[in-house]
């Protein structure tokens, strides 16, 4: 005697087999689909956010038309003109994948626009823009104005522990 906690369907299959079966299957989907819109949302947010200009109007032009074509509509119609025999488990959540893209694209654009924008990154662009490959004074100047706005403001301000420590530029300490 065979114990089938969730019975049997109309044809006599067990339902819990079926259903872990399913599972399996809904795992995959969801996974391929995942990482397929992760990566293009990814990369799409990233090129328009830091490139910016005619790259971000022509990417954020492709996906103000994702977002205005309803996503369901258009996963039925690629799904019809896959055909009935090439759809499978992969496909739909490559096709899944390609159309849910542009919400994950539009959110890594706006941080990137926010971190382009913070105090941090002004000084970082305006060595770049000096445009001297290799040259240590860069990271020098650098390291001296992380040192004056974030680190040494912090120990002076006092830290558990109250260390000093002795600034190497002007010998000095801060407390």
């Amino acid at each position: 005697m065979r114990v089938l906690p969730l019975g049997t369907d109309n044809f006599g299959r067990d339902v819990l087999k079926e259903l872990v079966k399913a599972t399996g299957i809904s795992l995959l989907i969801g996974l391929v689909a995942g990482i397929i819109a992760t990566s293009i949302g990814l990369v799409l947010g990233l090129l328009a956010g830091y490139v910016g200009g005619f790259t971000d109007d022509l990417i954020m032009f492709i996906t103000n038309l994702f977002t205005v074509i309803p996503t369901f509509v258009l996963l039925i119609l690629i799904s019809f003109s896959i055909g009935q025999d090439k759809r499978g488990a992969v496909t739909i959540a490559v096709v899944i994948g390609l159309t849910s893209w542009v919400w994950t694209a539009r959110a890594v654009r706006s941080q990137v626009f926010s971190l382009r924008n913070r105090d941090h990154v002004k000084p970082v662009e305006t060595i770049r823009a000096l445009h001297i490959p290799h040259n240590p004074v860069r990271y020098l100047a650098l390291y001296r104005f992380l040192c004056s706005h974030g680190v040494y403001p912090a120990d002076f301000l006092g830290h558990p522990g109250g260390s000093r420590v002795i600034d190497p530029w002007v010998g000095t300490q801060n407390h």
